[in-house]
This record gives structure tokens, sequence and C-alpha cells, in this order.
């Protein structure tokens, strides 16, 4: 291929080179250290996702090869540039990819040129160094193959973590720019190859030694990639690791291949099959252990079923939640315990993740604080919901909207512009939601009809100050956790999305014994069960009916009319976990059936479900359900109708309640903000507990 040239100018050719195959080695592998994130960003599952890695290795495999047969004539130097700007502009098509289509295409494009490029500067690095330092010459270019797998693709895991997976994309094609140049300006013009005929390449193919070399080749790497591959939902999902965990265990995977590369270099000459067959052994028992230590010790898997339906008929209310919430593979968000005076400092992510499984969780640390497992949580992976392309630069923020009514397929996670928080207003990093039976009627139109599109859903919210805004008289600060109510229903002011402008004055520091995931499933339940309890105004020692005492409002209705001295009875269906749920909340006595007529002073109702009969003559009568509200002129009764509303004092202290032991939130099912679709899909299987929209996750 020439006369080698000066030490000089080939030290930088060859790191131009190694370079160019650190760009594509990372374009391979980085994927798999960022899969959920991808996944969610194109709206898919991670299964699906992982379909990048598989068409990119296939586009390699086919047309690799075609490639580099038909190119073996042409110089080094301008077929190397040729193909790194294909690659570079392929990645960028990837960085901007706003559909799964659209990104297989930029793979495609990327993955046809990897096996040329690394097949060219290999036979490259060889003509530019004399024939004593040839070997030195191919490690120095494969360096940057290896360095892909110990720095490349951790440190994409890293930036697709802060900043978002399409800037690893883009540092991908700044690599490949930056070794685009490097040969550019070094890389001295080679005279072109002669390759022997292309039958006699392919004979040699055949050969019995080659053939089971290949084999062999193709089945090990076969297996080690195809779990690197998943190895981002391994961690998170399996192992209930976070992205730090994930940026480790890729890191590790790396380290892994440069120290049995340093092995095998010294072993390889003297025992060849030894190494070959000690190396193919380690590999399969690596990989029969992973699914082991990846579920770790103590931990199960296990399908999560939905259990009845909302307790007795008629419509649900917007504070009740009796039964209609969903459980299947859902996942239970793990409770972090705080030391009092902690704050959460949890911020906005991207993820999403494929609905499968759920697996009880172990403790870890997130955002700060210790995330303990419950026996009574699990976490689960739910599908994407259907939406447009997720934010990419500037300031786009997400949110779950509607459109039109109907469904919850029309319900979209889309990009919009971020808020600004207007005179008395705060902008709020939503960390997590809620979802409730209003929001199902609006989704719907059965509630509200006349609100404009497009539409944010969602009521509650936990999360931190992010700006205040001008001539706002507040003691909050950027920075401070957060809760609040915000009536959607009214201002179309919705929670599900990243930020949120608000009041000030109806906003309150969250609960610092709870971590926002957790904090979000207090306001819109905690405000209704607080405005019912005092408008019922029930005397101590009284004895009141609560109906749908297992859901989110008539559970926490029933732990305010404890702390006021009144005998609960708990009026719920006759299964044993909304018994037993009944009985852990509190209450004095259990109904499982027609309340006993007559008895009760006083009958709040929380599910929709009418009893008036219970009701003594002189009783009150209290429903949050709109149109379930009985005539009792005839009982000598009186009947009110409470509606929640928006108030940051009356939310500080029910927060104050839940610091001092005096009140408990119940989460039943955490799902990402991406798989909101699949939340409300299923959202009428839950007998207790709330439904988080988790945007951190």
């Amino acid at each position: 291929m020439g006369t080698p040239v000066g030490r000089e100018h080939s030290t930088a050719a060859l790191a131009g080179l190694a370079l160019c195959v650190l760009a594509i080695g990372t374009g391979e592998y980085a994927v798999a250290g960022m899969l959920p994130a991808v996944a969610a960003g194109l709206s898919t599952g991670v299964a699906a996702a992982g379909q990048l890695v598989t068409v990119y290795a296939a586009t390699v495999l086919l047309v690799g090869p075609v490639l580099t047969a038909v190119t073996a004539r042409r110089a080094p130097k301008p077929l190397l540039l040729a193909l790194m700007v294909l690659f570079c502009l392929a990645t960028l098509g990837c960085a901007a990819a706003s559909s799964f289509p659209v990104m297989l295409v930029a793979r495609v494009l990327a993955g046809s040129v990897h096996c040329t490029v690394f097949a060219v500067a290999l036979v490259t690095a060889v003509g530019l160094v004399p024939p004593e330092r040839s070997a030195r010459a191919i490690g120095a270019v494969a360096t940057g193959l290896t360095l892909a797998t110990v720095l490349g693709v951790p440190l994409g895991t890293v930036v697709a973590t802060r900043a978002g997976w399409w800037w690893t994309f883009v540092l991908i094609a700044a690599i490949g720019a930056a070794g685009l140049v490097m040969l550019a300006a070094t890389l001295p013009r080679l005279a072109r190859p002669t390759p022997g005929p292309i039958t006699a390449q392919v004979r040699s193919l055949l050969r019995p030694a080659v053939a089971v070399t290949f084999a062999m080749t193709i089945l090990g790497y076969a297996g080690v990639f195809t779990a690197f591959t998943y190895l981002a939902p391994l961690v998170r999902d399996l192992a209930g690791g976070g992205p730090v965990a994930v940026t480790v265990v890729v890191t590790a995977f790396g380290a892994g291949g440069v120290a049995g590369n340093a092995v095998a270099a010294r072993t390889t000459d003297a025992h060849l099959r030894g190494t070959l067959l000690t190396a193919l052994a380690v590999m399969a028992a690596a990989l029969l252990l992973l699914p082991a230590a990846a579920a770790g010790p103590g931990r199960r898997r296990r399908r999560v079923r939905g259990s009845g339906v909302r307790d007795g008929a008629g419509p649900a209310g917007p504070g009740d939640r009796a039964g209609h919430w969903c459980a299947d593979a859902g996942r239970r968000d793990q409770r972090r315990r705080v030391q009092p005076g902690q704050r959460d400092r949890r911020r906005p992510g991207w993820g999403g993740r494929g609905h499968r499984w759920a697996v009880l969780d172990r403790p870890r640390r997130r955002g700060g604080h210790d995330r303990r497992a419950r026996p009574d949580r699990v976490r689960a992976q739910a599908a994407p919901a259907r939406g447009h392309c997720l934010p990419r630069w500037g300031s786009a923020v997400r949110a779950a909207q509607i459109d039109r009514y109907g469904d919850e397929s029309v319900v979209m996670v889309r990009a919009v512009a971020m808020p600004q928080p207007a005179a008395g207003e705060l902008r709020i990093r939503v960390t997590a939601s809620s979802i409730n039976p209003v929001d199902i009627k609006i989704r719907s139109g059965a509630e509200r009809p006349d609100l404009p599109m497009p539409l944010t859903l969602g009521w509650d919210l936990a999360g931190q100050v992010g700006d205040v805004g001008p001539d706002t008289v507040t003691t909050l600060r950027p920075g401070d956790p957060v809760v609040a109510m915000s009536a959607m229903g009214a201002t179309g002011r919705g929670t599900w999305g990243d930020d949120v402008c608000l009041p000030a004055d109806i906003v309150t520091a969250a609960p610092h014994s709870l971590g926002l995931t957790d904090a979000a499933g207090l306001p819109l339940a905690g405000l209704a069960a607080l405005d019912a309890v005092d408008t019922l105004d029930p005397a101590p020692g009284s004895a009141v009916l609560v109906t749908g005492a297992t859901g989110a409002v008539g559970g926490l209705a029933v732990q305010l009319l404890r702390l006021r001295g009144v005998t609960v009875h708990a009026g719920v269906r006759d299964q044993p976990g909304r018994v037993a749920a009944a009985e852990a909340l509190g209450a004095d006595h259990v109904v499982t059936g027609t309340p006993q007529p007559g008895r009760y002073d006083g009958v709040l109702d929380t599910a929709g479900t009418p009893s008036p009969g219970a009701l003594r003559r002189g009783g009150r009568y209290v429903s949050i359900v709109p149109g379930t509200l009985p005539d009792l002129s005839e009982a000598d009764g009186t009947a009110a109708m409470s509606y929640v509303q928006e108030n940051g004092a009356r939310l500080a202290h029910l927060v104050d309640l839940i610091d001092t032991g005096r009140l408990t939130l119940r989460t039943a099912a955490t799902y990402p903000l991406g798989a909101v679709a699949e939340a409300m899909r299923t959202f009428d299987r839950i007998t207790t507990g709330k439904i988080i929209l988790d945007l951190d996750e």
C-alpha cells in the first residue's frame, strides 16, 4: 500500500483511525446503555427498542461484507472520509429521530459503514508503519473498539441520563467528526490495494478451520451481546439499580473485556485451544448466572392481578377512587424513608418501559433518600403511551394531553412549550402526579366538555419549585419540594406535565417524611376528604358510616373522622382485601352488606352509593359524588354536597398530619408518564390505594 510515512504523521493518523473506530463502536453499543429511555422517547416498548441493536448488527453482517468487497480497490483515504461522513450524518439522524421507523432507517445507514470502516482502518494502519510495527498499529486502532465499551458506552449512558438520550448520538457524531478531521489532515494518500479475486476469498471462508472459527465467534458474540443489549433494563427493572448502577455495570462490562484481552494476549500463543475453551466456558457460565444475579437474593417474580370493582354502583366523584385503580402488573412505588429536615431533590427525567412483569424491589438510594421495599409494594414495567416526538432541544417539556374526548387512546404524551410563571405564580418541576376518577370523566367528555383543547389532564402534583413569578409573595424558594392541587376542571391547568405554573397560595411544602412520588397521592384526595368531613361536622362519639371506605378519599376520611373521636363504620364490598384494608385504616366496624337502618348520626358517601335509610332522624348526609344526594325531607335530616377546592393552607394541615404520623397515604401502583394510557386502561382493577404517574421515571 505504499511506503510507510514518518512516525509523527503515522501516530496522528493512527489516532484518527482509532477515533473513527471508537465512534462506530460506541454507536453500535450505546443503545444498550440507554434502552429504556430510547424506548420511552420513541413511544415503543423496551423489547422493540432492542431491535435497534439487532437491526444494526444484521446490517453489519449483510451489508458490510458486500460494501467492503465493492470498495476493496478504492483508495483508503477518500473511502474512509466518505464513509465517516455518511456515519456522522446517520448518527445525527438517530439524534433527531421522532419515531421508531425513522430511528430504524438511521441505524441501518450507520450500520452499513461499520464493517468497511473497521476493515479499511486496520489495513490502512498496517500500511502506515514498517512491517515490524504492524501488530502494534493494529492494536492501536483496535484500542478504539475497546475504549468504546470501557469509556464510550458508559459516557453515553451518563449523557443520556443527564441530558437526554439524543445527546448521546450527538456526542458519537462529534467523536466521528473529530476522527474525520484528523484523517483529512494527517492520513497520506496511500496506494490503492490489490486484493485477490473474490472467489478465492470466498473459498478461504469454506475451509473447515475457518468455518469453525466463524461459528464460534458468531455464537459467542450472539450470547454476550444479546445480554449486553438488555443490560440497562436488567439492572434497572430486575436488580433495582438506578442510572449510576447502569453506568457502573456497563463500565464493568468494558473493563472485563479489556482484562480478558490482556490475559488472552499472554496465553493464546502458547495455549490457543485451552484459551478458547476457557473463554467460552466462562462466557457460558456468566450467562447462566445472569438471571439469578439480576434478580438478587430474596426477590421473586410475580404477576399482580386486579381485584374487585368500585364499592356499589353509580358514578364516582372527583375525589372517589373506591376500586378504580390498576393492579395488572402495576408498579407499586417504594416509600423513601427520609430523616426530618431532609428534602427530596429529584428532577424530572425521560423514563418509560415496556409492560411485562412486576418484581419486588430491594432497598436502594435515589435522589438522596433511601427507597425501601415494602412487601405490599411492587415495581412494574408499563407500556408507553401513544405520543408525539418528545422534547429534544430548547425549552420544550412533556405533557399528557387530549385534543378530543374518548377512551385512553386519545391521551398523548407530546412536547409543549415551557410555561412561564405570571405574577403571583410559581413554576413547579413536577416529579409525580396521580390519576383520579375525575380525570377519566374529563377525558371521556362526561364532565366539563367545554374545556379548550388541547387539554393537559391531572389534578395532583408533587415536585420542586423551579421559578418564582414576579410580585409573588411566598416563603418557598427554587428547589423546595412542594405539593399542590390544581382545580383543572375549572382552570384548565393540568398537572400531567414536566412543568406547571400555579398560584403560590395553593402550593405548600411537601411532607418531609415521604418521597415526592408517594406525596403526589395526597392533594386532591386529602382536600376532598377534609372538606367532606368538615361539611359533615360530626360530634365526638357519634356514629358515622363512610361508603367507599377503602378508596383514596374514603380511606383518608376514615382516618380524619377517627382523629375527631368519631365511631367509624366502613362500608365496603365483602372482599378480603377490602375488609382488611378498612381495618388497617382504623375503622371501628366494617359493614359489608346493607347498612342497618336508622343507625348512624351521619353518612359520608365517597363512592356514589346512596344509603339514606341508614341515617337516624335528624342526622346529616354528605356526598362528594354529584347527582347522588338523596331527599331527606321526610327523615327530618339534612343533606349537603361537598366540593373539593384549591387551598394551600388546608393542604399544609394535611401535610402536618402526615409528618406527625396521624395520617397515612397508600400507593397501589406507579407508572411512568409515557405509560399513562396503560395506567388508565387498567384503572378499575385496584381496590385500594392511588395510581401514581412518576414523571421522574
